[in-house]
């Protein structure tokens, strides 16, 4: 799902508006949430967390196999799925009217709505992922798909919003890998962000890149007529509005969620040093 980073902002007619805004009702909510591909998303990111602590753990070897293991038991107890979607449901009702919820999630809930939410999960699947690099070359091949995918990139900012995303998970991840090859010790986050000042530019290539590549292979079975539908919803001020709403609240709640973790085990791995 195509996403946008920015703070929405009410104007000052707000206020005249209110007479006629309807607040969205949560059967409504829970549906988009659903048939969007939300929630079947954030039900992933714990898991994705303890992935990316085994990549960044286990390379040095200087972190016992248990250790890794605890570290990683903690991630359900801290970084709770539920509560992500309670914020980004939050954000929605607070950013759209129930007319605009229905309108995006009529067309979640239409057949090319589903069929698109349903091939872009698809793509994000580490299976289907390994296809997608495999067939990188001839996915490229296909412009007028690149050229799309680029205009949603463009419209949605959603590199940029990936990085910003993977910037979160990474600074609490390496906080806690820190902590654990030295808990006697203060884990700065200043060479975490040394590190990602240096490699951005090739970082942001990479997931660009990426991105491009699964948005032409979830893309490659629809017709011209399907990508124009898709590109008129993606273009709509509802659709719009919703994105922001939805981005703007996942990076709030990863970040909490995140720094919770990342403190709750750093304390532990601390105790744990002054008991040995």
């Amino acid at each position: 799902m195509p996403t946008l980073i920015k703070l929405f902002i009410l104007c000052l007619t707000f206020s005249y508006s209110c007479f006629s805004w309807a607040e969205i009702d949560r059967q409504t909510l829970n549906k988009i949430l659903i048939s969007s591909g939300i929630t079947a998303q954030l039900n992933q990111f714990p898991e994705l967390i303890k992935q990316g602590l085994n990549a960044a753990a286990k390379p040095n070897q200087q972190i016992p196999a248990p250790m890794i293991k605890m570290m990683a038991s903690t991630v359900d107890d801290s970084i709770l799925a539920s509560e992500i979607l309670d914020g980004v449901a939050l954000a929605i009702k607070h950013s759209l009217s129930q007319e605009q919820a229905q309108q995006v999630l009529h067309w979640y809930e239409s057949e090319l709505g589903s069929k698109i939410t349903l091939a872009e999960l698809n793509a994000s699947s580490n299976s289907t992922f390994r296809q997608i690099i495999k067939q990188s070359k001839n996915l490229l091949l296909n412009t007028k798909l690149v050229n799309f995918a680029k205009r949603i990139d463009t419209l949605y900012a959603v590199t940029d919003t990936t990085m910003d995303m993977q910037n979160i998970s990474g600074a609490g991840i390496y906080m806690v890998v820190m902590t654990a090859l030295h808990p006697s010790g203060r884990a700065s986050i200043s060479q975490y962000n040394t590190y990602l000042n240096a490699s951005k530019k090739q970082l942001r290539a990479a997931i660009e890149q990426v991105i491009i590549l699964s948005f032409v292979y979830s893309y490659k079975d629809l017709s011209e007529q399907q990508l124009s539908e898709y590109e008129v919803f993606l273009t709509n001020e509802a659709t719009i509005k919703f994105h922001r709403a939805v981005v703007s609240s996942i990076n709030t709640q990863m970040s909490i969620s995140v720094a919770k973790w990342a403190d709750s085990l750093m304390l532990i791995l601390r105790q744990q040093l002054q008991q040995s």
